[in-house]
């Protein structure tokens, strides 16, 4: 954080240095007095800019230094509080082969969404779509993106014959959709490929399901648009 105030405070500094001379740029004629006067203000000013942006500097130092320090003492009074043992015991670390997914459970899901990007897609260029690339957003109460490990599994319906026609299903691990974990936007990326042909239907129904490690359930559906490869005529 301290960082990023600082770069935006390099353009203030830098042109505190061209006015004050520190930068060397082509001599110019004598400027009229008064313009020299006002030239001279306006170079105090700049100055005390300048001073006044290296102060917030080490005050913004000052306070991440103070923050670092009140986490370490909440995280030793956390481990010695009595309900530490009791916490220890409840929620063990979680570790699914050799991913630790521990890290992906500090906040509790409350629904989940889909982005508006998921859909049928096309990948290779030729007509028809070849599957369908989801991103699947867990949020929590306040409808904030969360890091939360689960098993995913995802159904395609095709409603035109029945409600409960299921055309294709993919089920994808905790350990495995892990790895599908993208950092901008923080969501789960998903590319799933047809099985077999693509489905007849033009708008089938996509059920998304989305199981946490502590075996809590959340679905969500949307109706996609694929559009399949023209048919190509056989002629004699």
């Amino acid at each position: 954080m301290t960082t990023v105030r600082w770069r935006r405070a390099v353009p203030v500094v830098l042109m505190a240095l061209a006015l004050t001379g520190c930068v060397s740029r082509p001599r110019r004629a004598a400027l009229p007095g008064s313009d020299r006067q006002q030239l001279q203000q306006l170079q105090e000013q700049v100055k005390e800019v300048a001073v006044s942006v290296e102060r917030l500097g080490r005050r913004l130092e000052e306070l991440d230094t103070r923050t670092n320090a009140l986490a370490e003492e909440l995280t030793r009074a956390r481990r010695a509080s009595p309900l530490a043992p009791l916490e220890l015991e409840t929620a063990p670390p979680t570790t699914v082969g050799q991913v630790s997914l521990e890290p992906m459970q500090e906040f509790e899901v409350a629904r989940i969404s889909l982005g508006m990007l998921t859909g049928s897609a096309n990948w290779d260029g030729q007509p028809g779509d070849d599957g369908i690339m989801v991103y699947l957003y867990p949020l929590d109460q306040s409808g904030d993106t969360v890091k939360r490990a689960g098993d995913c599994t995802f159904e395609l319906f095709d409603l035109s014959r029945s409600k409960q026609h299921l055309t294709m299903t993919w089920h994808i691990p905790a350990a495995q959709a892990a790895g599908h974990w993208q950092t901008f936007p923080g969501c789960y990326r998903f590319k799933l490929a047809w099985q077999g042909s693509p489905p007849e239907a033009e708008r089938p129904i996509l059920k998304v399901t989305f199981l946490t490690l502590t075996g809590q359930q959340f679905t969500e559906t949307k109706r996609l648009r694929v559009q399949r490869a023209p048919e190509t005529e056989v002629t004699e």
